[in-house]
């Protein structure tokens, strides 16, 4: 062999050796200087996003979690819907038990015990629990523009209370958290429009919109009743991003569009079909095909198309919440849903969930949307 030869074997080997040191010094987070192409191909791999896993919620029946499949495959691509803007946790933690005595007790110098509904200053105390159904802290609702009535802060509190016991009874209290509730109103159409231009461009609405950058509402306050039921919907966005996370727009904008229509009393709420897409028990507008709707993208539900989409959302809700097989069967896609609070669900992962293949949901949906009897869910 010549001495060319065995000095090409030699650095050839040399740089493969420096190459492979520099590497591991690199995965043991020394400071090395690499070459501009190297680290190009380093970062694509720091930032590619790890598979996700999810664990299954069981309620009811358990589900078999291999089947699944919930790292997403290669050939079934075009089922994700997953942003690509940051995930953000707007909630604000586990839920507390609200007080609701607001009895205080202290003992003085000579310590005599002492009980008063004014909380002494300068005092140590300790507020009394009474007897009773506990009241939780669900949210804090913050508002600001407009002056909006006291009649509409309380009647509004009052909903977005009911709204997380309904929540509640889908996935237990145990998986609600607390949740901050923006709302920004707006008396002008003409500065409603500016903010919106500003803030929410894409947006086609008229009335109000949600920033889940953000986490705040903004609302057109035209007058109390369209307010009102604005503010609901943008609400249930809110609740849906701090309590559920990341969601197939279907059912964030179902969910929304369901709760629209709630009323409360002292011991329940009714919410009644949205007469914004029915009407004498029929949907107003051609329904969606449920393949159609599952994979369906920001810039579908931009479309023309639009208030067919948020038609056939609200009736698939409401055709799921309309008796107790079928909440159980949409608890267990929120469950899932909302136990990766950062991505979304595939068809394959929803018809896993529900028990049957979207060709059956869709004879049974077509079945219920054909009868006429939507009658006011009391829950």
């Amino acid at each position: 062999m010549s001495w060319f030869k065995r000095l090409k074997i030699g650095l050839v080997v040399a740089g493969a050796f420096g190459a492979s040191s520099l590497f591991v010094k690199y995965l043991e987070n020394e400071k090395v200087a690499l070459p501009p192409f190297v680290n190009k191909v380093l970062s694509y791999f720091e930032e590619s996003p790890p598979l996700i896993t999810q664990e299954v919620l069981s309620i009811g029946s358990k589900i078999d979690e291999s089947s699944l499949n919930l790292a997403p495959q290669a050939e079934t691509i075009n089922e994700i819907s997953r942003p690509r803007r940051v995930c953000k946790d707007h909630s604000l933690g586990e839920l507390k038990v609200k007080s609701q005595s607001n009895i205080y007790t202290w003992k003085d110098s000579q310590g005599v015990t002492h009980f008063s509904d004014k909380k002494p200053d300068n005092l140590s105390v300790e507020e009394l629990e009474l007897a009773g159904e506990q009241v939780f802290n669900y949210f804090s609702l913050n508002i600001v523009g407009a002056d909006v009535p006291f009649e509409f802060k309380e009647k509004l509190s009052r909903a977005i209370h009911k709204m997380f016991t309904i929540y509640g009874q889908l996935i237990g209290k145990s998986n609600l958290k607390k949740v901050s509730i923006n709302l920004r109103f707006i008396a002008s159409k003409k500065g409603f429009e500016r903010y919106r231009a500003k803030h929410a461009s894409n947006s086609r609405t008229t009335t109000g919109f949600y920033d889940n950058g953000t986490n705040e509402a903004v609302i057109f306050y035209g007058s109390f009743q369209s307010a009102f039921k604005t503010a609901i919907h943008e609400s249930a966005h809110g609740i849906n991003r701090g309590v559920i996370g990341t969601t197939n727009k279907w059912l964030n904008e179902g969910i929304a569009e369901y709760l629209e229509m709630i009323t409360t009393n002292l011991s329940s709420a009714e919410i009644a079909p949205n007469p914004d897409w029915l009407n004498n028990g029929k949907l107003r507008k051609k329904p969606i095909p449920l393949p159609q709707l599952f994979p369906s993208t920001r810039a579908d539900w931009n479309s023309v198309n639009q208030s067919k989409y948020y038609a056939t959302s609200w009736a698939l809700i409401y055709f799921f919440m309309g008796n107790k097989p079928s909440r159980v069967k949409l608890a267990k896609l929120i469950a899932l849903e909302q136990s990766n609070m950062c991505d979304q669900l595939t068809i394959k992962q929803l018809e896993t969930v529900l028990g049957m293949n979207t060709k059956t949901l869709q004879k049974l949906f077509n079945y219920w949307l054909d009868k006429a009897d939507k009658f006011p869910h009391v829950i």
